[in-house]
């Protein structure tokens, strides 16, 4: 893919992501328009404001959803590493996930540092709450694991566990008898 179809992906979001596709008949079309251009499985909903980006243009990363996921509005997933959001996944509003870090170094400028990316998991039936941000080094959300509204994630999320604050880290297992 070239820099021209990642701005006529992009431009596309902004338009079927304007607030006017909110009514129901236009919300349809947006569904389309999301599940033509990215690989979505069945089912699911994308509210206003989701944008799908690799930033910097880096290209390669792909972005795989499953069936049933369901994007609140003002979210945005760089794909430069990778995503993979599996079945029954709920992204609730204004979350912001990485997939790729810039690697400082001295004497450089900004532009001219090395970036790396990472592949990204959203495993089964997991749940991100309102304004959570989940940075590059994040590799894998475990199943129906639960992450806390306003959390920020910087390692791996185990599955069946709640995870909240900043940095998130685990606040109960879900499977726990206590």
């Amino acid at each position: 893919m070239n820099r021209l179809s990642e701005y006529m992906m992009r431009g596309l979001q902004m338009i079927v992501g304007a607030a006017i596709f909110d009514i129901p008949l236009l919300m349809s079309l947006r569904e389309l328009t999301y599940k033509l251009l990215f690989n979505w499985g069945k089912g699911g909903s994308i509210m206003r404001n989701v944008s799908f980006t690799r930033p910097h243009m880096v290209m390669g990363g792909r972005l795989l959803i499953g069936d049933d996921v369901h994007f609140n509005h003002s979210i945005e997933i760089d794909y430069s590493g990778g995503v993979t959001i599996e079945d029954d996944v709920w992204l609730s509003q204004h979350i912001l996930i990485e997939t790729h870090e810039h690697i400082y170094e001295a004497g450089k400028k900004k532009s001219d540092w090395q970036r790396s990316t990472s592949p990204l998991v959203i495993r089964q039936g997991a749940w991100i709450g309102a304004n959570v941000t989940i940075l590059g080094q994040v590799r894998e959300i475990g199943s129906n694991a639960i992450i806390a509204a306003g959390s920020v994630v910087t390692k791996d999320v185990e599955a069946n566990c709640i995870f909240a604050g900043n940095p998130a880290r685990k606040l109960k297992n879900l499977n726990a008898t206590d």
